[in-house]
């Protein structure tokens, strides 16, 4: 096969399946051991030349110290470029040895310092749940306010972000009062252009799972349960954007919204119904907020303790 290059406007990557929560709305299942090792990064990264947003999603990123070793390994080895990382932190773990390969991922993008603003901690109602479950109050609020003044977070908090980003809470259903995904046409784009005189492929968007399995254009949601191109068998990135007609596309969107809808309808709203989408977010955004401000607090009031 001719040797191509390969340009992401987005990448994303799963670093691993392990994590220590299970939130009622995770959209990516049961919890795994697994976690992406070096030949699968290697493979990964082999064709990439350039990507504008490296985003490190699902699995609990302070789970994952090796595999995000093999992540900056494959990055360096294959003088893979990338403007900024993003990526966000369930709030309930510290890991010095996963913390430091995040600086270092950080340290290495092209825009620099400038990057850590696409870290955040994730805070909403079921994170919150299952880690005053697991955790109690006083050791949640310490982790949490700790990861929230690190350098790489800098009091960044991102809740229920599939709901909530770039204004996709913008319908309600008549049934619950809640917000909906709206069609998105830009999940309708040509998702790259081969330039094949050149070698120069340039993608939109392309998620890999720990496994190789990549998804190409509008797939999103539910990768691990439909078969794609691997970045193994199919001999990298390239080699999947170029015969994509064989990797199964769709647009999971509403699939998404169905689903948290029918868990904010049972276990949130029904009780209430609001005028607006608008409304309802604000009120939830200030309750969000008002929590996040109790639990800093307490993290504070904690932290001054161990240095009296």
């Amino acid at each position: 096969m001719k040797k191509y290059r390969v340009n992401f406007t987005d990448f994303a990557i799963n670093p691993s399946e392990r994590c220590n929560l299970k939130c009622k709305v995770c959209q990516v299942g049961e919890p795994s051991n697994a976690e992406i090792d070096e030949p699968t990064a290697n493979a990964a990264f082999r064709d990439i030349e350039h990507i504008n947003n490296l985003g490190i999603v699902s699995g609990e990123v302070m789970m994952a110290p090796r595999a995000l070793t093999a992540i900056n390994g494959a990055l360096e080895r294959n003088g893979t470029k990338y403007d900024r990382s993003s990526g966000y932190l369930n709030g309930t773990l510290y890991n010095g040895a996963a913390m430091a390969q995040l600086v270092d991922m950080v340290k290495r993008a092209q825009n620099g310092p400038e990057s850590r603003s696409g870290w955040a901690v994730s805070f909403d109602e079921w994170h919150v749940e299952d880690a005053l479950k697991q955790y109690g109050l006083d050791k949640y609020a310490e982790t949490f306010y700790k990861l929230f003044t690190h350098p790489i977070i800098n009091g960044r908090i991102i809740p229920s972000s599939f709901i909530f980003s770039e204004g996709r809470a913008e319908n309600l259903t008549e049934a619950y009062g809640l917000p909906i995904f709206p069609p998105n046409p830009e999940m309708d784009i040509p998702h790259a252009h081969i330039d094949r005189e050149n070698g120069i492929i340039n993608a939109s968007f392309m998620l890999m799972n720990c496994h190789g399995d990549a998804v190409t254009g509008g797939n999103y949601a539910n990768h691990k349960k439909t078969k794609y191109g691997n970045v193994i068998s199919d001999d990298g990135v390239a080699n999947i954007l170029l015969h994509s007609d064989r990797v199964k596309r769709h647009n999971s969107y509403n699939e998404m919204a169905t689903a948290f809808n029918d868990i904010y309808g049972a276990e949130m709203l029904r009780r209430q119904k609001f005028a607006s989408t608008k409304e309802f977010a604000d009120a939830r955004a200030k309750l969000l907020n008002d929590a996040a401000n109790d639990l800093l607090n307490i993290g504070a009031i904690n932290e001054r303790k161990k240095t009296d």
